[in-house]
C-alpha cells in the first residue's frame, strides 16, 4: 500500500519479469517503502518511454500510482544505469547476487527503520561493482554481513556461542548451525564447527562493525577474504535453508583481487 494515491521515490530495481504480452512486473527496493512489486504497463514495447529504464541494477526516480492489483508505474527517470555492472559476466553475476541477497533478506511491504540503511548498502555495493567490476568480493562480503544484521540473523562474533566466553585474538572456530564463533574448548566438544583462522575472524568482525568508507581504506588479504566468503556462504545457505541461485555462477576470487 502506497502512502498516497501518487507517490514518487528513488528505487533500485532488484528484478524484472515479463507479464502478459507487453508489461513487466518490477521488484523495487526503495529507501522509504522497502521492497515492493509494481506493474510497468507497456514496458516491453520498443516505443515505450519506459524501455531501457526498468532493467535490474538500475537506479531510477519513479512515480507510482495505487491500484487494486499492483501499483502502476508512471514516469521513470533514469538516475544511474550502472553500466559497469553489465560489462562482464563476473560483474553481472556479482550484481545479480547482491540483488538476490537483498531480496531474500527483506520482506515485501515491511515498514522498517532500516529500509533506508538497506537501500544505502545495496546502492553502495552496486556503485563499487560499477566502478571496479573485476573486484566484487570485498563489497559482497560486507553486504552479506550487513544484510544479515539488518534481517536479524547477525552472526555472533563477539562471544563464543557455546559458553559465552569473550572472543580473544587466537584461532577459534565457527558454527554455521549455532550462528557464531566457538572457543577452542567448544570447537572440540561441538559437532559441525569448523576452524576459524585468526585473520579470517578479524576480517569478518571488521566488516561487520565498519562502514564501507572504513572498509575501503583498509587492504584485505585475498586468501583470508576468500575463506571469509566461504564461511558467509555456508551461513547464508543455513539461514535461508537453500543456496542463492546466483551463488553457483560466482567465479572463485583470483588471489590478487579483493
Amino acid at each position: 500500500m502506497l502512502p498516497s494515491r501518487l507517490h514518487t521515490c528513488e528505487a533500485l530495481i532488484l528484478r524484472s519479469r515479463d507479464h502478459r504480452e507487453a508489461d513487466r512486473i518490477l521488484t523495487l527496493l526503495t529507501p522509504d517503502l522497502g521492497r515492493l512489486d509494481v506493474l510497468a504497463r507497456g514496458a516491453r514495447k520498443p516505443a515505450s518511454r519506459k524501455a531501457g529504464k526498468v532493467e535490474p541494477f538500475m537506479l531510477v526516480r519513479i512515480q507510482l500510482q495505487q491500484s487494486k492489483f499492483l501499483p502502476f508505474v508512471g514516469e521513470v527517470q533514469l538516475l544511474n544505469p550502472f553500466q559497469g555492472c553489465r560489462e562482464s559476466l563476473q560483474a553481472i553475476v556479482a550484481s545479480s547476487y547482491a540483488c538476490e541477497l537483498v531480496y531474500n533478506l527483506t520482506v515485501e511491504g515491511e515498514e522498517s527503520d532500516l529500509n533506508e540503511e538497506v537501500f544505502g548498502s545495496l546502492l553502495t555495493v552496486l556503485t563499487e561493482i560499477d566502478a571496479e567490476p573485476d573486484r566484487p568480493n570485498l563489497p559482497l562480503c560486507w553486504l552479506e554481513l550487513h544484510m544479515l544484521s539488518a534481517a536479524g540473523f547477525e552472526p555472533a562474533l563477539e562471544f563464543c556461542v557455546g559458553c559465552s566466553a569473550e572472543a580473544r585474538p587466537e584461532p577459534w572456530g565457527f558454527s554455521v548451525a549455532e550462528g557464531g564463533i566457538l572457543c577452542p574448548d567448544c570447537l572440540g566438544a561441538m559437532r559441525g564447527g569448523r576452524p576459524l583462522p585468526l585473520e579470517v575472524f578479524k576480517i569478518l568482525r571488521f566488516l561487520q562493525r565498519s562502514t564501507w568508507e572504513q572498509v575501503r581504506a583498509r587492504r584485505v588479504a585475498q586468501p583470508a577474504l576468500s575463506e571469509a566468503r566461504d564461511i558467509m556462504r555456508a551461513y547464508l545457505n543455513h539461514t535461508l535453508e537453500r543456496p542463492l541461485r546466483t551463488a553457483q555462477f560466482e567465479r572463485r576470487p583470483a588471489r590478487r583481487s579483493n
